[in-house]
């Protein structure tokens, strides 16, 4: 990738370049974050997105896979925002992209069982998880400012952006 877009060497640390998948790495961040990627105007779902990235270029170690779905490589966040911040140059996708990240964080942690020894502690999870979803409430409104300001105008993209899986679609009957 850095042979064939010299460009993207502007994004890069030296020290990013000896990571053996560095070429796969930001393929797949090209593939689930920039605007263009059919990914991203295709699949409202992040998650989704990032299985569907992994799978296209042929990530099939769970390890890996698990840690770029995560973030949890080393340098794939700081990747993710130096693309962000030099190739799209628009700071309300940059704020999409990570509410949307983090919107499905809080989801992840709401969906999590409560847990605690005492019922003080399960109680303190409650709290947790009430404000949480409070936030999440706020992420929505945010989120919904952002499409409208990125994609403004085109009615097109931000209702390919913003497809979402109903039933009636999963079950093939398309949009009903």
């Amino acid at each position: 990738m850095l042979t064939a877009y010299p460009l993207l060497s502007d994004a890069m640390l030296s020290e990013w370049l000896y990571y053996e998948k560095i070429d796969l790495l930001i393929r797949y961040v090209i593939l689930v974050y920039d605007p263009k990627s059919p990914l991203v105007q295709d699949e409202r779902d992040l998650n989704r997105r990032k299985r569907a990235a992994l799978d296209m270029i042929e990530i099939t170690d769970e390890e890996t896979q698990d840690k770029w779905i995560r973030h949890d490589h080393e340098f794939l966040p700081e990747l993710i925002s130096k693309f962000l911040e030099r190739f799209l140059k628009s700071r309300e996708y940059a704020v999409l992209a990570a509410l949307e990240f983090k919107f499905w964080e809080s989801v992840q942690i709401t969906l999590t069982p409560v847990s605690g020894r005492n019922s003080k502690e399960e109680l303190e999870s409650l709290q947790k998880k009430s404000l949480v979803a409070e936030e999440m409430d706020k992420d929505i409104k945010r989120l919904d400012l952002y499409h409208k300001q990125y994609f403004m105008d085109d009615t097109d993209l931000v209702r390919k952006v913003k497809k979402r899986f109903s039933p009636e679609r999963m079950a093939g009957l398309g949009d009903v």
